[in-house]
């Protein structure tokens, strides 16, 4: 019930009861936006003593409202900074998009709307956020195992691994680092990345044990496909399923009063790539004992 009045008539009298109805009155529960809200379209009058005892009905048409009574706020899973949504100022990683909307004439005057997207790093180089490389001459300058232990520079150079030259391992071809940071240890970042080909190459190593997490891989055309890296553990020297050893070096730098010298190795593990596709980025598993020095795609 909207309205009520009473009043007494005496016999052969008429007189005109009048009820205002509101914005108020009209309030229906939007499934839309899961609030009450006053919308376009027709709403039924009832006149009667009671709900059982009707005497006059009438329709009542609202043609519009004042504005957008809801606001929905849509953004694309992955981007990059400036591409199809503008976050200025925003760092890789993941962005909250808030609208607000306000408007006259309803139940409510005013509704928020917020999404996340995640802000993908330009490139593999600035993801980096470890240093798994040391010189033989500073032990202590590289961590790759979070316990002090490293790549030693020298012992990569002796088997062909050297700053900032293009190694290649079961056809795919890798740019090594040069500098520090050198290594991505994976954390969920998404990564810009381009090209076509039929594989996606990971080059790296893991620690404390095999490792391995799942990779999505996006698309130029906003599809994605999955898949699994695996790394075998760096002081084991041999390649398990979902990996392939690429080289085995001589020895490891340690920290003051470490295990002694020991071989170590990095590791391969590959994608299969949607045909005719071109890469835009690729989000890693969020698995911090994989370590990953060099990206690319190929066939």
């Amino acid at each position: 019930m909207k309205a009520f009045g009473k009043l007494t008539l005496g016999a052969g009298r008429a007189e005109t009861v009048r009820f205002n109805l509101t914005s108020k009155d009209l309030v229906i529960w939007d499934v839309t936006t899961h609030q009450p809200s006053t919308v376009d379209g027709s709403y039924r009058v009832y006149v009667g003593s009671s709900s059982r005892d009707i005497r006059a009905q009438a329709q009542l048409r609202v043609p519009f409202t004042f504005g957008a009574q809801s606001i929905e706020l849509t953004a694309p899973a992955l981007t990059t900074a400036g591409a199809k949504i503008t976050v200025d100022g925003a760092k890789p990683g993941a962005a909250r998009l808030t609208a607000n909307a306000r408007w006259s004439g309803g139940a409510r005057q005013s509704a928020t709307a917020t999404t996340t997207v995640k802000i993908a790093y330009p490139s593999l180089t600035a993801a980096f956020n470890g240093t798994g490389l040391s010189d033989d001459a500073n032990p202590a300058g590289a961590n790759f195992d979070g316990s002090g232990y490293s790549f030693s520079a020298q012992a990569l150079a002796s088997v062909g691994v050297r700053p900032g030259a293009s190694v290649s391992y079961n056809g795919l071809s890798y740019n090594w680092p040069s500098g520090s940071p050198d290594m991505v240890t994976a954390a969920g970042q998404a990564i810009a990345l381009s090209g076509t080909g039929q594989t996606l190459g990971f080059l790296g190593s893991a620690n404390n044990g095999t490792a391995s997490g799942p990779v999505t891989v996006t698309y130029a055309d906003g599809t994605t496909t999955t898949g699994t890296v695996t790394f075998a553990d760096w002081y084991a020297n041999a390649a398990v399923p979902g990996c392939t050893l690429a080289v085995t070096t001589p020895h490891w730098n340690e920290p003051p009063n470490g295990l002694g010298p020991h071989a170590v190795s990095l590791y391969t593990s590959t994608l299969s790539l949607s045909p005719g596709k071109t890469v835009a980025a690729v989000t890693l598993p969020d698995e911090s004992r994989l370590h990953i020095f060099a990206v690319t795609v190929g066939q």
